[in-house]
């Protein structure tokens, strides 16, 4: 997207943003607000829920505009103020077009001129990073945010550049939903191609037979129904204890964060290294290609057919390792059936199946 371009500009001060138009200024925060850190919450005004005696919000730090932590009969700030987190998700604004209070160490900006809050929220957010201030100690105070510096314009012109980003981002945000709408169509569907060629197979007019399992349903009358050990030549798990054996080089290590319902292939974005000491327990949970790796716990039959990129790694105590008869079983058969609705349901319903 091209904007029009001002007659004339001039350098800012600031590295983060550059040049910015002549007519524009820039002032630290202090200078255009007055700065204040919400308190403890006072238990005699304070309510968990919204009533006619308690009507005003009380805000907690967070990245969320709407997190509330309940609400007080007594507020404190508000109308046309900004919210900075100073705990947790350190440096977030919220514009508060309404009467509210604060909790511990959320900051209250209320502006000493006339000021659009709503274009100083977007200036903030995009602009100001409070990490170096914040990193040490995890929070930040009236007087670290203090000495920050804004560009700003015209009042008339902060209301025009608001309603021009509060059309345009309303806009972005709907194509978003959109797609995450199809995304998840998208996962719907091939969730259920995996399912049904795992159990239906390819041939739409093979004759079919019940399985007398009542979650599986009827099968090709060619094949065979029988429990997943009758397939398998080995079924472990990693052992405990091996965070001492942590390195940054060595063999990998394969954890839960290296599996994912989205494919049967490793996820390699997060790898930790392990050097295992000669003859340690671990050894016989050393993956090879064509072993079928499944989550036992958190998520359980997250699922991957291992290949050369992990053969030689270690599984972790979270995971377990079973080793397909190859003349049986095709791993990355097992991986899809284990990723269908049928082993799902199986897992989720009965963990020890």
């Amino acid at each position: 997207m091209s904007f029009p371009s001002y007659p004339e500009y001039q350098d800012s001060g600031m590295e983060s943003v550059g040049q910015i138009p002549k007519s524009w200024k820039t002032a630290s925060l202090s200078k255009l607000f007055q700065i204040k850190a919400g308190g403890d919450v006072d238990a005699g005004t304070f309510s968990e829920n919204q009533t006619t005696d308690h009507p005003f919000p009380i805000y907690t730090n967070a990245n969320d505009s709407k997190a509330i932590y309940g609400f007080t009969s007594r507020a404190k700030y508000g109308p046309n103020c900004i919210t900075v987190s100073g705990r947790g998700y350190v440096g977030f604004a919220a514009f508060r077009d309404h009467i509210f209070d604060a909790i511990i160490r959320l900051l209250v900006l209320t502006p000493t001129a006339s000021l659009n809050c709503k274009f100083f929220e977007y200036f903030i957010n995009e602009i100001i990073d409070f990490s170096e201030e914040s990193s040490a100690v995890g929070q930040l105070s009236t007087g670290q945010i203090a000495p920050y510096k804004v560009a700003f314009p015209a009042h008339r012109e902060q209301v025009q550049i608001v309603r021009f980003l509060d059309h345009e981002t309303a806009k972005i945000e709907a194509l978003i939903h959109e797609q995450e709408r199809l995304i998840e169509l998208l996962q719907e569907k091939r969730q259920a191609v995996i399912s049904h060629a795992v159990t239906r197979g390819l041939d739409p007019d093979v004759p079919m037979k019940d399985s007398r399992v009542e979650w599986l349903g009827e099968v090709p009358t060619h094949w065979k129904v029988m429990p997943v050990k009758f397939l398998l030549s080995l079924v472990t798990s990693g052992s405990r204890g091996w965070a001492e054996f942590y390195s940054d080089a060595g063999e990998l290590f394969f954890r839960i964060t290296n599996l994912t319902r989205d494919s049967i292939r490793p996820k390699l974005e997060s790898i930790q290294y392990v050097t295992p000491p000669h003859e340690s327990e671990g050894s016989r949970a050393k993956i090879k290609a064509g072993d079928i790796l499944v989550s036992i716990t958190a998520d359980l039959g997250s699922v991957c057919a291992a290949d050369d990129s992990v053969e030689g790694g270690y599984v972790s105590q979270h995971v377990a390792l079973a080793r397909p008869i190859e003349v049986v079983c095709h791993s990355d058969w097992l991986a899809y059936y284990i990723l269908g609705d049928a082993a799902k349901e199986q897992l989720t319903c009965s963990p020890l199946a």
